[in-house]
């Protein structure tokens, strides 16, 4: 038995070493950055930004540029297939950013489950929109160092803060998999509104091939702080007072139905510091003043998600997975609302709390 598995490993390192088994080497390949997707008449446009090494001289400085490749087909495949033939093999396993052109939303988990069924493509992949071309986006050369590297920043970064729900290949396609549930696109200005880098203006709530409601980027904020975890949050009182700074988001979330009204109860404890006072530096607060501030920050919170989810159920969409946490805590009430749970969000009850702790600088 040893001898043949020592065999076996000989055969094994032997084909290896010379080659037998079919590789593709890297100047054949086609490193995808970044795709965007559009849908037209006739069927898939592609456009691709691909890494493109620059030969160390007198005018490359031996630094890295792009170059742009596009294809159209009948089906997304045949659209690659035409980009792969007017450079090299498309490799998607760099690919970290996909926007869907306004055109092709419709075609949206197609897209996707296009992008999912290549083995090299990343399950973290960013997934953004536009209203306009996707293509003009990645076609914009007024962005440095590339429009890839501008969109993903863009996303990261917003994330980071806690500004928008996060949106990788993963957390889309878990979403439009769950019958219930809405996926979140972040929604990019159109290359026609902008001549300078993307900006961030608002999310795409998305089920069944349509778009159910649309939010603004200052309305999209709330959404975020019912996700647990750290974040990087600007928060300005309204009156003007202070400047708190949000780093910790702690959310409790729970569904029940009452007759045929589902009953929401939103809890969350929100950690964070003064970051500006009005009255001179946040290190000199008195413990009465800071408590102040606080309630008036979980106040204005609270207003904001009591906003938020009015907009939400009126427009029918769960993106917090409202119908899921009513089938794991009471299955026997989601039975009786599984097929009309869109329906049945109009007619629901929420409440609000916030609890927001906050410290100055020094700790106080």
């Amino acid at each position: 038995m040893k001898k043949l598995i020592v065999a076996g490993v000989c055969l094994v390192l032997s084909l290896l070493c010379c080659g037998c088994f079919p590789t593709t080497q890297l100047e054949e390949r086609a490193i995808v950055q970044a795709a965007a997707v559009d849908h037209t008449e006739s069927g898939y446009a592609v456009t691709l930004q691909v890494f493109a090494p620059l030969e160390s001289g007198e005018n490359s400085g031996g630094s890295n540029a792009y170059l742009l490749l596009e294809g159209s087909g009948q089906t997304l495949t045949q659209a690659f297939e035409a980009a792969a033939q007017k450079g090299k093999e498309i490799y998607l396993g760099s690919c970290h950013t996909l926007v869907v052109g306004g055109n092709a939303l419709r075609q949206l988990k197609g897209i996707l489950d296009y992008f999912n069924s290549r083995p090299q493509t990343r399950a973290t992949m960013q997934v953004a929109c536009t209203g306009g071309e996707a293509a003009a986006l990645l076609k914009n050369s007024e962005v440095t160092p590339s429009p890839a590297a501008d969109i993903e920043q863009l996303l990261l970064l917003a994330q980071k803060e806690k500004r928008l729900p996060h949106s990788r290949l993963m957390d889309i396609l878990s979403a439009l998999e769950d019958p219930t549930c809405h996926a979140v696109l972040p929604l990019l200005n159109s290359a026609e509104e902008q001549a300078a880098p993307p900006l961030l203006s608002g999310g795409l709530f998305y089920r069944d091939g349509t778009v159910d409601l649309t939010l603004s980027a200052e309305e999209l904020v709330p959404l975020n702080w019912l996700e647990k975890g750290r974040g990087n949050l600007l928060l300005e009182l309204e009156d003007d007072s202070a400047v708190v700074l949000l780093e910790a988001f702690k959310p409790q979330i729970a569904v029940s139905l009452e007759g045929s009204k589902p009953q929401i109860s939103l809890k969350l404890r929100a950690k964070g510091r003064v970051s500006e006072y009005e009255g001179g530096s946040p290190d000199h607060l008195e413990q009465a003043e800071l408590e102040r501030l606080q309630q008036a920050a979980a106040q204005q919170m609270a207003d904001q998600l009591n906003t938020l989810m009015q907009r939400l159920c009126q427009s029918g969409c769960d993106p917090l997975r409202l119908g899921d946490r009513l089938k794991r805590s009471h299955p026997d009430q989601w039975a009786t609302a599984a097929q009309s749970w869109p329906q049945l969000l109009w007619q629901a009850q929420w409440k609000a709390q916030v609890d927001c702790r906050l410290t100055t600088y020094s700790g106080k």
